[in-house]
């Protein structure tokens, strides 16, 4: 016989006021541990601060088999000083499946340890990892709109002649949430890149909140645009003070993006292929008459027949499709970037009849960036079908 697990309803009421869990209140008897993170008291030392208290306790030995019955055990209690600087008698049995345990109670600030993994915070409360130690249910509960969004952002002044200096522009990703009137928190800001973390900024007051931008420099190494960017913030009443939970944004696909990715054009007839971007392109000054012609070229071609970017088959050597573009692509302008491109795209007449269906693929892709546009370096656009 062994008695329910009692700690529960009593760890409730520790994490409301904020207390670690400490078992030096428990009641000697037969417990069965239900635990998120496993079931079995952990036969090495977890570390201090862990399973939700200051010093875990663990057992020292091994947990028994069906067949041994009750057996009797050394617990230790883990603290700064000794992995074991405490021992604790205990009782353990093998029910088939799962271990029921005698336990008694501890030394205050120390608790029975069981599972392998951190004990998240209950609902209600927070700390700074969203696991124990440190719950607390004092954090702001604040629910705001969070986007990210897409901007230029000012740089440094270059020297052009016959122009005063302006600033340069680089485009960036900006994580777009509303401050409360009179609100005073205090922010942490992360980014991810195809759902993977790509950098953070924590406990940013609102002032300094243009310093949380994602730039090209903090990804450009390991991805490549035509990705989803998606950030989250959460929010402290005071640097360091427990943060509330994190807010998401939604998934924010940024590049270059076709109406769709399959066409079908007639021999002799032809189709028109729109492009949107959702990114703006940079540029080496902010004067309207230089802006006008910082732009950012596309290359179209044909993967399976022509291996170098830039090369397409304006030509009848290659008797399939043929593109009607001033210099085989499309340009986003610094100026007209959020405008719809247009690639005209003509199935070629060449006067046989054909039996089977026909299809090729185009892919765009881009030679050269300027200093001021290299997150647009080897985009990485899906390839086109177009069916003839």
């Amino acid at each position: 016989m062994f008695a329910a697990d009692k700690r529960s309803k009593d760890y409730l009421t520790d994490l409301a006021s904020d207390q670690v869990i400490s078992d030096d209140y428990l009641d000697a008897g037969w417990y069965r541990p239900f635990s998120a993170n496993g079931d079995e008291m952990p036969t090495s030392p977890p570390g201090q601060m862990h399973c939700g208290t200051i010093n875990p306790i663990w057992l020292n030995g091994t947990l028994p088999t069906y067949d041994d019955g009750n057996v009797s055990r050394a617990a230790c209690v883990q603290t700064d000083n000794d992995i074991c600087e405490q021992f604790i008698d205990i009782e353990i049995r093998n029910c088939g499946g799962y271990f029921i345990y005698f336990l008694q109670k501890t030394p205050p600030n120390s608790s029975f340890c069981f599972g392998s993994g951190p004990v998240i915070c209950p609902v209600g409360t927070s700390s700074e990892t969203g696991f124990y130690p440190g719950c607390s249910s004092s954090y702001p509960t604040t629910r705001v709109s969070v986007a990210v969004q897409t901007e230029l952002l000012e740089g440094s002044s270059l020297p052009i002649p016959g122009y005063d200096p302006t600033p340069s522009l680089l485009p960036v990703f900006r994580c777009k949430f509303d401050e409360e009137p009179n609100g005073t928190y205090i922010y942490d800001i992360y980014w991810y890149i195809n759902e993977f973390k790509i950098t953070s900024y924590i406990n940013i007051p609102m002032k300094d909140i243009n310093i949380t931008l994602l730039k090209h420099t903090d990804w450009i190494d390991s991805y490549k645009m035509n990705m989803e960017v998606q950030c989250a913030i959460r929010m402290r009443y005071l640097a360091n003070s427990v943060p509330g939970p994190l807010q998401y944004s939604a998934k924010f696909k940024a590049g270059i993006f076709p109406e769709k990715y399959e066409y079908t054009v007639i021999e002799g007839e032809s189709i028109t292929i729109s492009f949107k971007s959702t990114v703006p392109v940079g540029c080496i000054a902010s004067h309207k008459n230089l802006t006008a012609h910082c732009d950012q070229s596309f290359y179209v071609f044909q993967p399976k027949k022509n291996i170098n970017v830039g090369s397409c088959s304006n030509n009848i050597a290659i008797k399939d499709i043929i593109f009607k573009a001033q210099f085989c692509g499309i340009k986003f302008g610094a100026t007209d970037w959020q405008e719809e491109k247009k690639l005209e795209v003509y199935g070629f007449s060449d006067g046989l009849y054909n039996s089977g269906d026909r299809s090729t693929y185009i892919r765009l892709s881009t030679s050269a960036v300027s200093a001021f546009n290299e997150m647009w370096q080897n985009v990485q656009i899906p390839d086109i079908k177009v069916c003839l």
